[in-house]
This record gives C-alpha cells, structure tokens and sequence, in this order.
C-alpha cells in the first residue's frame, strides 16, 4: 500500500489533513499533520480532532481505502484524554478487538513522537459496512425545547466568529445558563462519504457544544480541557442539518458533566447522546496572546 494515502477520502479528513501511512488484518496507522485549523483556542490539539483521528483510524481498518469503499458507523464511542497535544504531527493506532458479522471492537491510540506516551485512548463499536439499519423509534426532547437566542451574548458572538473563519458551518443559536444550541449546516469541509456529515466531526461537534455550556458559567471563553466523551450513535447520520443541544448536568468546583443530542434539524430524529467531561480553568498569559 502506498504510504500517507487518505484513510476514507472524505471532505472531513482532508480537512484535517489525516493520511493513512500503514493497514494490516487487525491494525491500522494513520498520522495527523501540524494545522493551525486543528488547534483550539487554547492553542492546543483540539479534542474533537483527537476524537475524529482515532475514530477514523479504526473506520479505514474495517472499511478499507479503495475508492468507493462503504465505510463503517459507530455504534458506540469512549474516549480518555490523558494529556494535552500541542501543534505537532501525531500518529493515531488502532487495533481490532474482535470482529463479528454485524459488529467490529476497537481499541485506538493517539501520541506524538513517543509511543508510550499517549494522548488519549479510545475504545468503540463500529457497525460493520453493508448492515441494514432500521430507523430508531426515538426523539430528541431537546429539539423542541425552548431557549433564548444569542441576540448580543459575547461568547456567542466570539464562537461565531471563529466558526464562519473555519468554513464548518457551525452557528450558535442559543446560549444561557447552562444550556446552548448550535446549529449545524451541512457545509462541504464536514462531510463524510455520501454527502452527510461526517461521524468525526460530529465527535468535534460534541466536544465543542459541550465545553460551551462550561463557558456559560464563567461568562467567557476559558479554557475546557476535555477529561473525557462518551457517546452513543443512535442512527447513521441522514442528510439534513444538525442541531446541537448542549445542558449541564453537574458541577462540582471546577469539573463539569455535560450532556450533548444531536439531532436532525427537518426530522427531529435523535441521532446521537453523549456525555462529556470538562475542566474548567482561566486562560493563562501566554494563551491570551
């Protein structure tokens, strides 16, 4: 297999700039480049980019990389940050648990130059490609809840504006305390094979509206370090906009539990739960500037 080809050829890991460097049986290396699109407003590895890298390591392990190659969907996601990442090549590992004919378990690794120093940790369900899925009989009690829009909120307003610099088509449409919205289009640097979003980026997505209700109580734009992301996928992602709700579960000092639903913006069809644990912490002198 050549080296550094692209590990599903979609707009979403283009984006990021993954490419595949090697592919067995039961593992598969992909490598994120240094990107300044990659990095949060910390100016450290952003956890969603982490997230979509060790998911779509495992996706090119079970799905392969050939042209037109029908790629899997995740089921179920956990992911353990250990460390943060600066603005440097990192490699993401994956390595295949068991296989069935409906299922297939990963386990997954990210780090940079030292291999026994991992930033993050994963283990998820992929549904294999080919399955037939019936539709899920759930419905997001968030897609009808009522929250006050942004009008002149200044997190809102500095989110949005880093938003429309990415070309993601992320907008926030309501934020209070506690609580926030995001609507999501489906613009062309997101999407995943077949014109829906990618489930990468709707890790990315996740993270971000869930560090965004941290922000609602400090009133500005700290900085959330995500501890951990635990995620379910109710269903494959239909090619509609996404509205993103996140709410507070709990805090405790400085350490929030976050609940984020996705669902779709026509349909109101639930496609994703997920809980997400940050820590809170001000924005040190070098990371202002």
């Amino acid at each position: 297999m050549p080296a550094h080809t692209q590990p599903s050829g979609t707009p979403w890991t283009r984006n990021l700039g993954l490419s595949l460097v090697c592919r067995t049986a039961r593992e598969a290396t992909i490598e994120l480049p240094a990107r300044e699109q990659n990095i949060n407003l910390a100016g450290r590895l952003h956890g969603g980019v982490i997230a979509t890298a060790l998911l779509e390591a495992g996706r090119a392990l079970i799905g392969g990389t050939e042209p037109g190659a029908r790629l899997p969907d995740p089921l179920d996601f956990r992911i353990f940050y250990l460390r943060g990442g600066a603005n440097e090549v990192h490699t993401a590992r994956a390595s295949l648990l068991h296989a069935g004919r409906s299922y297939a378990f990963i386990e997954a690794t990210l780090h940079a130059a030292d291999p026994e120093r991992p930033l993050a940790r994963a283990t998820y369900c992929l549904r294999m490609p080919g399955q037939s899925t019936e539709p899920p009989r759930c419905f997001s009690d968030e897609a009808a809840a009522e929250l006050p829009a942004v009008d002149d909120h200044p997190v809102a307003a500095a989110l949005n504006r880093r938003y429309a610099e990415q070309g993601r088509g992320a907008r926030v449409i309501a934020l209070s305390d506690g609580q926030t919205r995001v609507e999501q289009t489906l613009a062309p640097a997101v999407l995943d094979a077949g014109a829906t979003l990618a489930p990468g980026y709707l890790l990315l997505l996740i993270d971000s509206v869930g560090s965004m209700v941290s922000y609602t109580d400090a009133g500005k734009i700290a900085v959330a370090a995500t501890l951990g992301l635990d995620a379910a996928f109710h269903a494959p992602v239909i090619d509609e906009p996404v509205i993103a709700t996140g709410r507070r579960l709990t805090r405790q000092n400085d350490v929030f539990h976050n609940r984020v639903v996705l669902h779709g913006q026509d349909s109101g069809l639930r496609l994703a739960t997920a809980t997400v644990t940050y820590l809170l912490r001000e924005k040190t002198a070098s990371e202002t500037t």
